[in-house]
């Protein structure tokens, strides 16, 4: 008898496995359906982004520029001056007007603090081919944000950065992603609450984002205008030579 039920106990507990496995796999699949599907994702070449930011009360212009197959450009223009955050495929590297230095230049950012620059090179996102890229998902369970059924799934990159995904139970869109990001000072928690989808070329686009660390919004994305598979010069993307 005590070895039926340990038989019983072991086969429940790979059905379990195999189940939260499973459940997994259908959450990415219905969130990559949702967003578009894989083709239109996949016919989205390039991306010109315009918006704004509200910082400290104050409002001001941010550009993206994303190009196949992992470069980015954003641009956040404040008191005249703008600062840069690029990947050009190899290479992150930023500019900042502001640097307490004082010596406005291009540099090449640190390993550790390249991650983000990074991770925003990849516009298909996280779901999208994650195993080629390296990542492991797992599903965390079922929980509620606000109101809202969300779905957990723990995203542990091959960079080693981790961000969990609470996905709206009846859209299956993402509306809020908490990452982990390990430095030479410890862990780097940060949120960002995504909403406000619209369609862009027929895939679905978070509009509005908070920025959030330690709970407090630090400052609020808006998107006013997104421009699909316009021509970009990788010219943009290079960091100027010093």
């Amino acid at each position: 008898m005590k070895k039926a039920v340990l038989l019983f106990s072991l086969v429940l507990g790979l059905s379990s496995i195999g189940l939260h496995a499973q459940t997994a796999e259908e959450i990415i699949a219905k969130s990559i359906a949702a967003t578009g599907g894989i083709e239109k994702i996949k016919a989205l070449n390039s991306m010109k982004i315009s918006g704004h930011a509200m910082v400290m009360g104050s409002e001001v212009p941010v550009k993206i520029f994303a190009k196949r197959p992992l470069m980015s450009r954003m641009e956040i223009t404040i008191f005249g001056k703008t600062q840069l955050e690029v990947f050009d495929g190899t290479t992150a590297w930023q500019l900042n007007p502001f640097a307490i230095s004082g010596v406005i230049e291009p540099t090449i950012v640190p390993e550790d603090q390249a991650k983000a620059i990074i991770d925003r090179a990849d516009f298909d996102g996280d779901f999208v081919d994650y195993q080629a890229k390296g990542h492991v998902i797992e599903f965390m369970g079922k929980d509620e944000m606000e109101g809202s059924s969300v779905f957990k799934l723990k995203v542990t990159k091959k960079t080693g950065v981790e961000a969990v995904y609470f996905i709206d139970a009846d859209n299956y869109l993402p509306i809020k992603i908490v990452t982990k990001t390990k430095t030479k000072d410890g862990i780097e928690e940060g949120d960002v609450i995504l909403g406000n989808y619209k369609p862009v070329s027929g895939i679905q686009m978070a509009h509005s984002m908070d920025i959030r660390s330690g709970g407090i919004t630090r400052f609020q994305v808006v998107i006013d205008k997104v421009e699909p598979n316009t021509p970009i010069e990788n010219s943009i993307f290079v960091m100027p030579k010093k």
